[in-house]
């Protein structure tokens, strides 16, 4: 009989203890911020791209128009690339890679399949190459290839888009293109 009582009692007690903690959390809840859309404050367009980031682009578009390449700015990193099935803490890995992005990606017009990732270098802070280190292992990881730009000049960028891309990846018109220009890389 004594069992049954010292049973009843635990009973009771995980009951108890289940409903405070089921309460605990009902409160933690309602006192969590809820967002409101009529509660939205003003916003206002910020800069898309810095003067820097703009000039390059002109020029890498002028590049790419001759070879039938479509670049995209600023791409969230989770748009192109996603961690394998099975690997551990994939959902977290997948939300890490959304919050990072690449400067440029340049994709195929046909199939929009990502042909090359291209980072901006500047002289940024220890953030900065922080996310890049990640950018890079996880390119490395999916086998895209990424290229790093301090400084270019217009042939010199061509040829290592090339380079980079690889003639079994590139557009049709990227091979032949190719071919005829012969020009010493300058981009890094």
């Amino acid at each position: 009989m004594f069992m049954g009582g010292m049973a009843f009692s635990v009973a009771v007690f995980l009951i108890i203890a289940a409903m405070v903690v089921c309460i605990i959390a009902i409160i933690l809840n309602l006192s969590k911020p809820k967002l409101d859309l009529n509660d939205m404050p003003p916003c206002e367009p910020v800069e898309f791209c810095t003067k820097e980031e703009q000039s390059f682009h002109a020029d890498l578009v002028s590049v790419a128009k001759k070879y039938g390449i479509l670049v995209f700015a600023k791409v969230g990193l989770g748009c192109v690339l996603k961690p394998r099935r099975g690997v551990n803490n994939r959902p977290i890995w997948s939300k890490h890679l959304r919050c990072e992005y690449a400067d440029f990606v340049l994709c195929d017009p046909a199939s929009l399949k990502t042909l090359l990732v291209i980072m901006l270098d500047d002289s940024g802070v220890s953030l900065q190459k922080k996310s890049a280190s990640t950018v890079d292992k996880a390119c490395d990881q999916a086998g895209v290839p990424i290229m790093h730009v301090r400084e270019y000049n217009l042939p010199g960028l061509e040829k290592a888009l090339a380079q980079k891309i690889g003639p079994k990846k590139m557009p049709k018109a990227i091979k032949k293109e190719s071919k005829e220009q012969p020009e010493e890389v300058a981009a890094s």
